[in-house]
């Protein structure tokens, strides 16, 4: 056999193994942030008659027929000496919690399964808002030993 026929069979072997590689492993939908940085759970499928996707999803309802939100105050939290007060945070879905860095140097909010926070100056606040009840740990990315912890929507 000669080397061109071979290289040939190799290429397409390759292409093909890509294409069933894309065709059957597809990543999942991560969530996006708001203009609030809201993260909404990512909208569920379900099977309709035949077997097709129905994406259940609430964007789908247009923006001036739902009703007003409560807009509640943030859960206020600080900054101070390296440490997070309180260390647990507990709220409710519908509450933000807003840090203020009291601290004399940055700092940054790091949340399992979200995107870290900005560089947060001495002075500066980052407010943020979980919308999925459970616990979520969270961390300083500049400094890991600092910790905290945010209870969203559990019993007290």
């Amino acid at each position: 056999m000669s080397k061109t026929f071979i290289t040939i069979v190799i290429v397409l072997v390759i292409l093909l193994a890509g294409y069933l590689i894309y065709k059957n492993v597809r990543p999942a939908a991560k969530p996006i942030p708001d203009q609030n940085n809201v993260f909404s759970p990512t909208p569920t499928a379900k099977t309709g008659e035949m077997g097709n996707p129905i994406i259940l999803d609430d964007r789908s309802t247009p923006p001036d027929q739902l009703p007003p939100k409560k807009i509640l105050p943030a859960v206020e939290a600080e900054i101070a000496n390296s440490i997070f007060s309180p260390a647990i945070i507990r709220t409710s879905p519908d509450r933000p919690v807003k840090w203020t860095n009291r601290d004399s140097i940055s700092h940054t909010i790091i949340i399992e399964g979200q995107p870290p926070s900005p560089n947060i100056a001495p002075g500066e606040t980052f407010e943020f808002r979980l919308t999925v009840p459970g616990v979520y740990a969270y961390h300083c990315g500049l400094h890991p030993t600092m910790t905290g912890q945010i209870e969203i929507g559990l019993p007290q």
